[in-house]
């Protein structure tokens, strides 16, 4: 989130190795589909949501109807009310929200077959970003983010660099069988 103002940053794009693990040391490129960028800096749980799942709705939509999942569940808007706003968008498959406890083994098990998850990371700044891990193969997680505002970024991180920056919150996305 912090790097949408800077315009020398703001040109990333997928499979530009750009975004919030940006001082990741071995961050490699990731040519992955359904990039897009955050509207503001503080909609990267809807535009995570819709890469995840490849909505084809604008993320301004995909936000107010997490905001409004959240305040009928008496919560701030976090990735807490995806599962809820995927079902409203026709998600037919599962959402899994796991409050505590979201390891980086929990989502290699959970992205297998061609799932994702949204996992919730800590940006330095006492914040928390949302991204979408597809898979995680040969001790790399292939993430697509959200930052830079506007644009998004896809790129590969050790699972030592992910698992320093996790909160213990995921979202887990299975596909309809």
């Amino acid at each position: 989130m912090s790097n949408g103002s800077d315009p020398a940053k703001i040109s990333a794009q997928k499979g530009s190795a750009q975004g919030i693990y940006l001082e990741a040391a071995d961050q490699r490129p990731y040519l992955a589909d359904s990039v897009s960028g955050q509207f503001t800096n503080a909609s990267c749980a809807s535009a995570a949501c819709k890469m995840a799942r490849k909505l084809n709705v604008p993320e301004s939509f995909i936000r107010s109807q997490m905001a409004e999942n959240a305040a009928n569940q008496g919560t701030p808007v976090s990735i807490a009310a995806i599962p809820e706003t995927l079902k409203d968008f026709g998600f037919k498959g599962s959402a899994t929200y796991v409050s505590q406890g979201a390891t980086v083994e929990s989502i290699d098990l959970a992205t297998k077959n061609g799932n994702s998850a949204i996992v919730s990371v800590w940006t330095g700044s006492d914040n928390s970003h949302a991204i979408v891990v597809d898979k995680i193969v040969g001790g790399r997680a292939f993430i697509r983010d959200p930052s830079p505002v506007g644009r998004g970024s896809s790129y590969t991180i050790s699972v030592a660099d992910l698992q320093k920056r996790m909160s213990s919150r995921a979202v887990y996305l299975f596909s309809e069988q």
